[in-house]
C-alpha cells in the first residue's frame, strides 16, 4: 500500500535537528531564569530583614524618646524644680572638670599652622553642656586662617569649626600679623587614660 504525502499541506520538519539546535539554548535561557529568580528571592529576604531590624530600632528609639519624655515632663513640675536645678549644676560642674588647659593648649599647638597667633581664647558652656571656643587669631594671609578650619575639622579634639568674622587691623604694631579672625569652634574632651604599673 502507498501512502502519499502532500508537501506543499503538510511540510516536512526535521524535529531531530529543531532539538539539537534550539533545545541547548532553552536549557541555558531556564538555568538562567532560575538563577535570577533565586538571587531576586535572596535579595528580597535581605529586604525584609533590614526593614525588620530598622522597625525594632524605630521602635526602641521611640520608647527611649517617651521615657525622656516623661522624665522631662517630671523634671519640670514644680515639686521637682531643685531637683532639675541641681541636675543642670552637676552637669555643669561635670563639663568643666574634664576641661584641661593644658590639653586644648597642646591640641591646639598640633594643628596650628605657621604664620597664625592665637590672640585670645574664650570657653563657653553651652546649654547641653558641650564646650565651645570662641578664638581670635590673626595672621598676614586669609589662606593660613582657611588652614586652620581644615585642620580642625580633621582633629579629633575639635569639631564645627567656623569664622565668625573677619577684620583688618591697619593699626597692628610693625611686623604683627593684620587680618584678625574671630573663630568659633567645640571642643570634644577625650578621656583620660590611666596607666597602672603592675607588681610583680
Amino acid at each position: 500500500m502507498r501512502i502519499e504525502v502532500n508537501l506543499a499541506t503538510q511540510p516536512y520538519e526535521d524535529l531531530r535537528r529543531f532539538y539539537m539546535r534550539w533545545l541547548p539554548l532553552l536549557i541555558v535561557l531556564a538555568v538562567i531564569a532560575a538563577v535570577l529568580t533565586a538571587h531576586a528571592y535572596g535579595r528580597y529576604q535581605e529586604t525584609r530583614s533590614i526593614d525588620t531590624k530598622i522597625a525594632k530600632e524605630r521602635t526602641e528609639i521611640d520608647k527611649l524618646d517617651a521615657r525622656r519624655a516623661e522624665a522631662q515632663t517630671t523634671l519640670r513640675l514644680p515639686e521637682n524644680a531643685g531637683t532639675a536645678d541641681q541636675a543642670q549644676f552637676l552637669n555643669a560642674v561635670f563639663a568643666r572638670k574634664s576641661f584641661s588647659w593644658t590639653q586644648v593648649l597642646s591640641d591646639l599647638e598640633k594643628i596650628t599652622p605657621p604664620g597664625v597667633q592665637v590672640m585670645s581664647m574664650r570657653p563657653e558652656l553651652t546649654p547641653d553642656h558641650q564646650i565651645q571656643f570662641r578664638m581670635t587669631v590673626a595672621t598676614s594671609k586669609r589662606e593660613n586662617a582657611i588652614e586652620l578650619l581644615r585642620r580642625m575639622e580633621n582633629s579629633p579634639s575639635f569639631a564645627d569649626a567656623q569664622v565668625r568674622s573677619e577684620t583688618i587691623d591697619t593699626k597692628t604694631v610693625a611686623g604683627a600679623p593684620p587680618i584678625r579672625f574671630e573663630i568659633s569652634t567645640m571642643y570634644v574632651v577625650r578621656p583620660q587614660v590611666t596607666q597602672t604599673r603592675s607588681t610583680h
